[in-house]
C-alpha cells in the first residue's frame, strides 16, 4: 500500500489538499440522491454504484453509515467541496486506550479531526516505524498484528482515505471509451481540478456541472445533470464490461431497499406475536399465532430475496465474510426451525427461530465498522464458488441448527428457573423441548462433520494438505466433538433431563469461537482472509450472560435435589 509514503510527504500541505471551489455554507442537502446513487464508479476492483463507494467510505472514515443525519453522498460530496471545513472536524474515532496513550491524545473522548490527528508529532514517528509492515507480503499462518497495532495502522490508514476523497484522487468516476488504447481504465475526479476544456456531454464537463450545482443548492439542476451522467458513464462502462450496468443498478436498488433491515423487523414482529401467543394459550393455533407465523414466512421470503439479490451482484455465494455469515446462519435458524414445526407442530420453535433470527440479523446490521457489509472481490484462495458453495455454506449452515439447538436449550431451562428447580409439573414440557433441541443438534452435527471433511479436501486442494490443526480446524473439530458428546450422553442416558438442555446452551460458545473466536480474537492461522477486528466486549456480554443464566438454573436445580435427599 502507498499509505505511508502519501504521509510521508506531507498529507494536508497546500499541494495535495487543493480540491475544488468552496461555495457557501456547509450544511446537510435534504436531497434523495437516488439518480447520482446509481452511477457506475470503480472501487475496491469492481465496478459499483456512487452509493456504495460512499456508504463505504463513510463508515471507515467516520465509523458510521450516517454520520449524524448526513446522506454518505452528500457527506462525501462535501468532503471534497469543503476541504477545509472537514479537515478540522472530529470525525475520526479512537477507542483503543494504548493508542491515545502513544498518539498524546485527550484520552477522555474519542472523536478526533483529522488536522489534530496528523498534526500530532507522534504519527509521523509510528507512520515511519510501521513502514517495513505495510510493504512486507503478508505470511501464511503468521500471527495477526495485535490490536493496538492494528488500531494505529487502521487510523492511518483513515487519514489517507480522508485525504484521498478530498482531493479526488479516491472518486475512479470517469471509464475510459478507449480501454484497449490507454493504461488508465477509470479516471479520478483529480481531472476537474485542470483547466483544460472538456468536452461538452463528457462526463468531466458533466460532472463539473454535478459539483456547481451540488455547490449552488440547484437540486433540479443537480437531478438533471445526475440522470445524464448515469447514461454516459453507464454507457461506457457497459462497453467495457458488458452486464455490468444491471448489477450496478440492482446493488444501487439493493442499498435503497435495505432487504436485511426489513427482515429482522419482519422477524421480530413475528417473534413478539408468537410469544404473546405462546404465553395466551400455548397448545393452540390462535389468530395471534397464525398472524405471527404468516410475519415469520414473509420475513423469511424477504431473507431469501436479499441474498439472491446480493448473490446476483457479488457473482458468488454471500458467505466470503463475517457479516454474510450472520446474515446466512439468520436465514438458516429460520429455516431448520420451519423444518422441525412442520412435524412436531410445536408453537416454540417459530417463536424461539424468529427471536434469534432478528437478534442475528440486528446485529450484523448495527455494527458496520465490525462486521462490514459491503460486497469486495474474493481473495484468490475463496475464489471457487464450487467449494465456496459445498464446504463454507455447510459448515455456517450447521451453526443455524446449533443456534436452533441453543434457543431451545434457553427455553427449556427457563422452565427449570420459573418451576424454581423442580422437575416435576413440567416434565411433559421439557420433555418435548429436549426432543426438539436433539432434533437440531442433530441436523446441526451432519452438516458440521460434512463440512468439516469438505474443507479437509478443500484444504489439499488449495494448500496440499487435508488437516494441518489450523486454529479454524481445530475449534470446528472441538464443536464437533462437543456436540457428538451431547448426543452420545443423551442416546446412553449419561446426561439427564436438565443437563441436556444445559449442555445444548454450553456447547454453542464452542461454535461462538469456531465463528467469531477464531477470526477476531486468535487471529491466527492460514484463514488469514476472515481475520478481523472489534466486538469483542459484546461477545463477551454474551457468553457472561449465558454463564450466568444456565448457572442460576443450576443452583435452583441443586437446591431442590438437597430438599429432596433431606
Amino acid at each position: 500500500m502507498r499509505v505511508l509514503g502519501f504521509l510521508l510527504i506531507g498529507l494536508f500541505s497546500s499541494t495535495a489538499t487543493q480540491a475544488l471551489p468552496e461555495f457557501g455554507v456547509v450544511e446537510k442537502r435534504d436531497w434523495s440522491f437516488e439518480v447520482i446513487g446509481a452511477v457506475p464508479v470503480q472501487g475496491g476492483g469492481r465496478v459499483k454504484p456512487l452509493d456504495s463507494f460512499a456508504r463505504e467510505a463513510a463508515v471507515f472514515v467516520t465509523g458510521r453509515t450516517t454520520y449524524e443525519g448526513w446522506h454518505p453522498i452528500d457527506l462525501v460530496l462535501s468532503f471534497v467541496t469543503n476541504p477545509d471545513y472537514w479537515r478540522d472536524q472530529r470525525i475520526i474515532k479512537v477507542r483503543h486506550k494504548d493508542v491515545k496513550k502513544q498518539l498524546l491524545l485527550d484520552g477522555d473522548r474519542i472523536d478526533y479531526s483529522p488536522q489534530e490527528l496528523f498534526s500530532n508529532s507522534v504519527v509521523g514517528q509510528y507512520a515511519s516505524e510501521m513502514m517495513t509492515g505495510e510493504t512486507q507480503a503478508v505470511v501464511p499462518g503468521e500471527m495477526k498484528q495485535n490490536p493496538r497495532e492494528n488500531d494505529l495502522k487502521q487510523l492511518i490508514q483513515k487519514i489517507f482515505v480522508f485525504r484521498q476523497i478530498i482531493t479526488g484522487e479516491a472518486w475512479l468516476v470517469f471509464p475510459s471509451s478507449n480501454p484497449s488504447e490507454t493504461a488508465e481504465v477509470w479516471g479520478s475526479l483529480e481531472r476537474l481540478k485542470t483547466n483544460e476544456p472538456q468536452e461538452i456531454g463528457s462526463p468531466e464537463a458533466l460532472y463539473k456541472q454535478l459539483i456547481t450545482a451540488y455547490l449552488k443548492k440547484d437540486e433540479a439542476s443537480f437531478n438533471k445533470v445526475s440522470l445524464e451522467i448515469a447514461e454516459s458513464v453507464g454507457a461506457r462502462a457497459e462497453s467495457q464490461q458488458p452486464g455490468v450496468m444491471g448489477k450496478v443498478k440492482a446493488e444501487a436498488f439493493y442499498n435503497r431497499f435495505k432487504p436485511y433491515q426489513w427482515t429482522w423487523i419482519l422477524y421480530l414482529i413475528a417473534g413478539l406475536l408468537l410469544l404473546a401467543a405462546f404465553v395466551w394459550k400455548p397448545e393452540e393455533m390462535t389468530k395471534l399465532a397464525w398472524a405471527g407465523l404468516t410475519i415469520l414466512i414473509l420475513g423469511f421470503c424477504m431473507n431469501i430475496a436479499g441474498m439472491a439479490v446480493r448473490t446476483y451482484i457479488a457473482g458468488r455465494p454471500p458467505v466470503s465474510n463475517m457479516y454474510e455469515s450472520v446474515v446466512w446462519v439468520g436465514f438458516g435458524t429460520v429455516f431448520f426451525g420451519l423444518i422441525i414445526y412442520a412435524f412436531k407442530r410445536n408453537l416454540v420453535l417459530p417463536m424461539t427461530v424468529a427471536l434469534l433470527a432478528s437478534l442475528t440479523l440486528l446485529v450484523g446490521d448495527s455494527a458496520p465498522a465490525v462486521m462490514d457489509p459491503s460486497i469486495q472481490p474474493l481473495v484468490p484462495v475463496l475464489r471457487s464458488n464450487l467449494w465456496l458453495t459445498v464446504h463454507v455454506l455447510t459448515i455456517t449452515i450447521s451453526y443455524s441448527a446449533f443456534a436452533v439447538a441453543f434457543g431451545l436449550g434457553v427455553v427449556t431451562v427457563f422452565y427449570f428457573i420459573k418451576n424454581n428447580g423442580a422437575l416435576s409439573g413440567i416434565r411433559k414440557q421439557v420433555d418435548s423441548m429436549n426432543d426438539l433441541i436433539y432434533r437440531a443438534i442433530q441436523i446441526g452435527v451432519v452438516l458440521l462433520a460434512a463440512g468439516t471433511i469438505l474443507g479437509g479436501v478443500w484444504a489439499d486442494y488449495s494448500w496440499g494438505r487435508f488437516w494441518g490443526w489450523d486454529p479454524k480446524e481445530v475449534w470446528a473439530l472441538i464443536a464437533l466433538l462437543a456436540y457428538l458428546a451431547v448426543l452420545h450422553g443423551r442416546l446412553t442416558g449419561w446426561v439427564g433431563t436438565f443437563n441436556f438442555s444445559v449442555l445444548a446452551v454450553v456447547s454453542f460458545l464452542t461454535v461462538i469461537m469456531a465463528w467469531y473466536g477464531v477470526n477476531f480474537i486468535l487471529g491466527a492461522g492460514l484463514h488469514t482472509y476472515g481475520f478481523s477486528a472489534g466486538g469483542f466486549s459484546t461477545v463477551c456480554a454474551f457468553v457472561g450472560a449465558v454463564t450466568l443464566y444456565v448457572g442460576y438454573a443450576y443452583l435452583l436445580v441443586l437446591r431442590q435435589r438437597d430438599k429432596k435427599s433431606n
